[in-house]
C-alpha cells in the first residue's frame, strides 16, 4: 500500500528553491535595473497550464541544472571561475532582451578594440571586450540568452507583427564573440525555436561545438536532443488564434511554421498544429553535423531516447525519418520500463505516429518489464477511440477500471492490466480508488503510458491541513492574499476579459456567496459567462509559504524539482476551464464538483468557448470523437496525462488544485 500523503518535511526543506525556480508557464520574473520583464524559462514539456499562455516554451522555472550531472556534461558545465557573475542584468542584456540594435551595436563598437575609447587606460581594464564576453547573470546567461528570450516573450505579445529586431541583434552579438559562452545558446534556440537564431548560430559555429552543447543534460536530465524531439503543439498553441491571418503573421515565420490554414479557425487541432511545425529545426541542425558527432543513445532521466519522445508526443512520419536517419535510432530501443517508442505511440494513441513506426519494423509482439506488449496497449482508451482498433480485447476491460492496484496486479494477464471502450456518445471515465493505490504500479499503467484516470478519495490521504483551503476557512486565514481573477483561465488568450487581481476575501464576497447559495450552474453564469469570474492562479501558492504547506507534493512527485507548476482555483458553479491541452497534470478537489470531458491527443484541439458553452450549448462541426465523460467530486484526483485535450465545467462552486509534473 503506498502512503499518497505528500512528503511534508522535503517538500518545506526545498521550498525556498521551489519559489525561486517557480513557475512554470505564466510567471516572469522582474528584473530591476534595467527595469525590464524577463519570463523565466522552464524546459519544454507541457506546455501551457490550463491550456493557455504559451507554455510555451515553457517559462516558469529558472534554468536550474540537475544536481545528477556533473562538470562539463552539464549545461552550464564551463568553469564559471572564468566569468564575471552579475546580480542585475547589465544595460546590454536589457537592450538585446528588447531588441534594440541600434543600442547593442553602440555598445559593442565602444568595445572593440578599434573604438578610442579603448585608449583610455582605465576604461581598458573595466570595459574591454573581454571583459564585456566574460559578463554573465546567475543562470550563466550572457546577452544572447536575453535576445533569444526577448524575441520569445515578444511573440506572445504580438502575433501578427513582434516588436524588436532581436533576429539582427543575435546576429551582431554571435559576431562580437558570444555564440558559445555562457549556458549554450543554442540549446535556447532550440527550445524558443527560434529558426533564425539557429541559422546564425549553426553557420558560425564548428560542428563540434554544436555537438557538445546538444549533449549537455539540463535540470530534468534531457538534452537539447530530447527537446528537439518533442512536439511543440501545445506551446505553440497561443500562435493559432483563432481569426488569425497566417500568412501574414511574422511570428509564423520566425519560428519556422508553415500556414496550413490561411485563416484559423476553431477548434485548431494538436494534429494541425503538428503539421505546420514541421521539422526545420530539426533540418537545420543535423545539415550541419556529422554523423559521428551525435548519437541517438542520449538517455533522459527515464531512459528514453529522442526517439521515445517523438513517439510519445506524436510527430509527424517526416521528424521521426529524420531521427532515426540522422542520429542512427534504434527503433526497439528500450526505457527503464521496457517501452520501446511504439510503445508509447500506440499507448498514447497517435495513429499516424504508430503507422510510420509500424513501417519501418516496430513490432506489436515485444513486452516491456511488465508483460505488456503494443498489441496489448492497442486496448486502451487513446488508441480505441482515436485509431479504431481492430485488436480483440477482453470482454471483462469493458467500463470502469475498478480493481486492486496492489502488487498482486502484476500477476494477471497484460490484456486485463487496461481498458478499453468503445467510442460512443459518452465514454465512462476509468476510475481506481485511493486505499487500493500502488505508487509503483500507478507510475507504470497510468503515466508512463499516458492513461487518464480518476483516483476516488484521494484527499482523504491528503495532511489535515487542507481543510484550511475549504471554503469555511479559506476567507479567515489567507483573506489578504492578492489572486488573479478573470472569466476563464488565461483569459487575455482566448479573447475574454482581463485579468484582474484583488484580495482573496474580496472575491469571495462579491463573487462567490452568492452562488454558493445557489449552486445550479444556470443560476449566475450565463452562456457567456461575462457574469462570472474564476480564480486561475499560477503564483499565488509559491508566493505564500503557508498557502503552498497545506497542499505539499502530489504523491506522484518525489521533490519539488518534479513540480513544473502548480494553479489554485477558486470559482462558483457554471465557470471552468476551455477545451485545450498540455503536459501531464494531477488535479486535486478540495471543494465542490467538477465535471470533465476528455479527448485523447490525436484528437485533442482548443477552441474559444467558455466551459458554459461548451458543456451546455455547444456545436462543433469540426469536432472528430465523443470525450471520455468524468465527474470528479470533493476529495477525488484526476491524472490528465500529456496532451490529453479537456474541457472542465465547475457543477458547483470549486477550490482545487493542479500539479503539472515531469
Amino acid at each position: 500500500m503506498t502512503d499518497l500523503r505528500p512528503r511534508t518535511q522535503a517538500h518545506k526543506n526545498s521550498r525556498q528553491k521551489s519559489r525561486t525556480v517557480s513557475n512554470i508557464n505564466r510567471q516572469s520574473k522582474e528584473l530591476k535595473q534595467p527595469n525590464i520583464k524577463i519570463s523565466t524559462h522552464v524546459l519544454l514539456i507541457s506546455v501551457m497550464a490550463c491550456g493557455l499562455l504559451v507554455y510555451t516554451l515553457y517559462h516558469t522555472k529558472i534554468i536550474n541544472f540537475n544536481h545528477n550531472t556533473t562538470g562539463t556534461n552539464r549545461l552550464d558545465g564551463k568553469n564559471k571561475n572564468e566569468h564575471i557573475t552579475v546580480s542585475k542584468p547589465t544595460p546590454l542584456m536589457a537592450f538585446a532582451y528588447h531588441g534594440d540594435i541600434n543600442s547593442v551595436r553602440q555598445i559593442l563598437q565602444e568595445k572593440s578594440p578599434s573604438s578610442h575609447l579603448h585608449q583610455h587606460s582605465n576604461y581598458m581594464n573595466d570595459n574591454s571586450e573581454t571583459t564585456l564576453l566574460k559578463t554573465l547573470d546567475h543562470r550563466g546567461w550572457s546577452p544572447l540568452h536575453y535576445a533569444l528570450q526577448g524575441r520569445h516573450d515578444s511573440l506572445m505579445a504580438k502575433l501578427e507583427d513582434p516588436p524588436g529586431f532581436h533576429e539582427d541583434v543575435v546576429d551582431e552579438l554571435v559576431k562580437f564573440g558570444f555564440g558559445d559562452n555562457g549556458a549554450c545558446p543554442i540549446y535556447y534556440a532550440i527550445t524558443f525555436r527560434d529558426i533564425a537564431a539557429l541559422h546564425i548560430l549553426t553557420k558560425a559555429l564548428p560542428s563540434a561545438a554544436i555537438a557538445e552543447c546538444l549533449l549537455k543534460y539540463d535540470m530534468n536530465n534531457e538534452t537539447a536532443l530530447h527537446i528537439l524531439a518533442r512536439s511543440k503543439a501545445s506551446g505553440f498553441a497561443r500562435l493559432f488564434r483563432p481569426g488569425l491571418n497566417t500568412t501574414q503573421s511574422r511570428a509564423f515565420s520566425l519560428v519556422g511554421l508553415q500556414p496550413t490554414l490561411p485563416v484559423i479557425q476553431s477548434p485548431i487541432y494538436r494534429g494541425e498544429i503538428e503539421d505546420a511545425t514541421v521539422t526545420k529545426d530539426m533540418e537545420i541542425i543535423f545539415s550541419h553535423m556529422h554523423p559521428h558527432d551525435l548519437s541517438c543513445n542520449i538517455l533522459d532521466k527515464l531512459g528514453r531516447t529522442p526517439l521515445h519522445i517523438a513517439a510519445m508526443s506524436g510527430r509527424s512520419s517526416r521528424a521521426l525519418k529524420l531521427l532515426i536517419e540522422s542520429l542512427a535510432c534504434d527503433i526497439h530501443a528500450t526505457d527503464v520500463n521496457g517501452n520501446t517508442p511504439f510503445h508509447l505511440a500506440v499507448a498514447f494513441g497517435y495513429c499516424t505516429t504508430t503507422i510510420a513506426l509500424a513501417e519501418v519494423g516496430s513490432r506489436w509482439d515485444i513486452p516491456n518489464a511488465r508483460n505488456v506488449t503494443p498489441t496489448d496497449l492497442a486496448c486502451t482508451l487513446a488508441y480505441t477511440l482515436s485509431c479504431a482498433s481492430s485488436t480483440e480485447c477482453s470482454s471483462d476491460m469493458n467500463g470502469h477500471i475498478d480493481r486492486d492496484m496492489t502488487d498482486d496486479s502484476q500477476t494477471s494477464t497484460s490484456a486485463q492490466r487496461f481498458a478499453s471502450h468503445e467510442a460512443t456518445l459518452s465514454t465512462p471515465c476509468p476510475e481506481i480508488n485511493a486505499e487500493n493505490v500502488n505508487l509503483m504500479d500507478f507510475i507504470q499503467e497510468f503515466v508512463r503510458i499516458g492513461q487518464p484516470v480518476i483516483i476516488r478519495d484521494y484527499l482523504a490521504r491528503w495532511p489535515a491541513q487542507s481543510s484550511s483551503l475549504r471554503f469555511n476557512r479559506l476567507g479567515d486565514l489567507f483573506g489578504d492574499v492578492s489572486v488573479a481573477v478573470s472569466s476563464v483561465p488565461y483569459a487575455d488568450t482566448y479573447g475574454h476579459s482581463t485579468i484582474k487581481h484583488m484580495q482573496l476575501k474580496t472575491f469571495l464576497t462579491k463573487h462567490m456567496r452568492q452562488n454558493q447559495s445557489n449552486s445550479s450552474t444556470d443560476s449566475v453564469c450565463g452562456a457567456d459567462n461575462t457574469t462570472c469570474m474564476y480564480v486561475f492562479d499560477a503564483q499565488v501558492l509559491h508566493a505564500h509559504p503557508t498557502m503552498l504547506d497545506c497542499v505539499g507534493l502530489p504523491f506522484v512527485a518525489n521533490e519539488a524539482d518534479q513540480i513544473l507548476l502548480t494553479q489554485f482555483m477558486i470559482g462558483p458553479a457554471g465557470t471552468g476551464a476551455s477545451p485545450h491541452f498540455h503536459g501531464q497534470a494531477l488535479n486535486v478537489l478540495i471543494e465542490g464538483t467538477k465535471r470533465w470531458a476528455l479527448y485523447p491527443p490525436e484528437n485533442a484541439f482548443f477552441h474559444v468557448m467558455t466551459a458554459h458553452e461548451w458543456f451546455y450549448h455547444k456545436h462543433v462541426d469540426r469536432q472528430r470523437t465523443s470525450p471520455i465523460e468524468c465527474v470528479q467530486r470533493l476529495g477525488d484526483a484526476l491524472f490528465v496525462p500529456y496532451f490529453w485535450g479537456h474541457a472542465v465545467l465547475n457543477e458547483e462552486p470549486v477550490v482545487a488544485v493542479s500539479f503539472e509534473f515531469l
